[in-house]
């Protein structure tokens, strides 16, 4: 007995809807992998950048002249830079 239209197009509805819905959760599953991927990475690096700034307040209490000398000089560059910059202009 042949199908009608009818009940052929609702089975290919259904088929599609089911599909549908499988690459929904696979997305999801997805995402919520690359989310947990992205966390872990931000606390990896929150954490080196913490260790970084205790490196650098340790080496600024053992060496202050250093530091201030340093931060001096950098301050003069780049306001030298800016103020060269804004003359050409």
């Amino acid at each position: 007995m042949p199908q009608t239209v009818l009940e052929r197009t609702g089975g290919q509805v259904t088929e599609t809807v089911g599909r549908a819905a499988c690459a929904t959760s696979r997305m999801g599953d997805a995402v919520r992998e690359r989310l947990d991927e992205a966390k872990v990475f931000a606390r990896r690096h929150v954490h080196r950048a913490e260790g970084f700034l205790d490196k650098g307040k340790t080496h600024i209490r053992r060496h202050p002249a250093v530091a201030i000398t340093g931060s001096f000089s950098l301050g003069l560059g780049i306001g030298m830079l800016v103020g060269w910059t804004l003359r050409r202009k």
